[in-house]
C-alpha cells in the first residue's frame, strides 16, 4: 500500500484547521458569517449597543447564577444553644431558670411535662 504523499506541514495545516474551533464550538469561519449577518441586519451604528447589551446579559447571568450557590449557605441558621432551648422552654412552664444548671431544668422540664400529661389523663 503505498504511503500518501503529504509533508508535515500539510498535515499540521489540515489538522490545526480541522480541530479548531471558537466561540460555543462553533469554528472561526461560522463566527465571522454570524458577525457578518449581524453587521449587515442591526448596521454600524447598533452594533456597539448590541454588544453591550448582550455583554450586559452575559455578566448579570454570572452574577445571578454565582448568588443561587451562595444563598443556601446564608440561608441555613444557626442551632441555637442547648441552653437557650432549655432556659426558654422552662420559663414557658413556670420553672425557675436561676442559678440552675442545663442538666437541673431538663429534669425540672421533663417532670413538669410529665406531670402535665398525668393531669389531662
Amino acid at each position: 500500500m503505498p504511503k500518501p504523499n503529504l509533508n508535515l506541514k500539510e498535515v499540521v495545516q489540515t489538522r490545526l484547521l480541522k480541530d479548531e474551533k471558537g466561540i460555543f464550538g462553533l469554528g472561526y469561519p461560522e463566527v465571522l458569517l454570524i458577525f457578518l449577518v449581524v453587521l449587515l441586519l442591526f448596521g454600524p451604528k447598533k452594533l456597539p449597543e448590541l454588544a453591550k447589551a448582550v455583554g450586559d446579559a452575559i455578566r448579570k447571568y454570572r452574577e445571578s447564577s454565582s448568588g443561587i450557590v451562595s444563598e443556601p449557605e446564608k440561608k441555613v441558621p444557626a442551632p441555637a444553644p442547648k441552653e437557650d432551648v432549655l432556659i426558654k422552654a422552662a420559663e414557658r412552664l413556670g420553672i425557675k431558670t436561676e442559678g440552675k444548671t442545663s442538666d437541673e431544668l431538663a429534669q425540672e422540664i421533663a417532670k413538669a411535662v410529665a406531670e402535665g400529661k398525668e393531669k389531662t389523663k
